[in-house]
């Protein structure tokens, strides 16, 4: 039996088709994932680091680099076939959406 996935890579991405994450505060980073988003709970909440593909994106991107503080309902977006590595919430809660890794006999293809 073949596994079947979703065709449409984009609408994957968006809904998470390779599960989710819930990210609480605490001083080390979560890192070992692919997330293509990562969005912020009721009550925001406060990163010191986010890496995208390896390379920081706190200043580039407009995170407060002093209090790293986003909103409520805030969306971070790794965009295109891009994925986050690294984030390190100190504060509030949020769900991080990963990336799915379809298998077919040659083996994995990543997104």
């Amino acid at each position: 039996m073949t596994k079947e996935t979703n065709q449409s890579d984009l609408l994957g991405k968006i809904v998470g088709t390779g599960g989710d994450h819930y990210l609480y505060a605490r001083a080390t980073p979560v890192t070992g994932f692919q997330f293509s988003h990562i969005v912020f709970g009721p009550n925001g909440g406060t990163i010191t680091s986010c890496k995208i593909l390896g390379i920081d994106v706190m200043t580039t991107r407009n995170y407060n680099a002093a209090s790293g503080a986003l909103p409520a309902g805030y969306i971070i977006c790794a965009g295109g076939a891009d994925y986050i590595d690294e984030v390190t919430l100190i504060s509030g809660d949020a769900e991080a959406l990963i990336f799915s890794e379809v298998q077919n006999a040659a083996g994995a293809i990543l997104p």
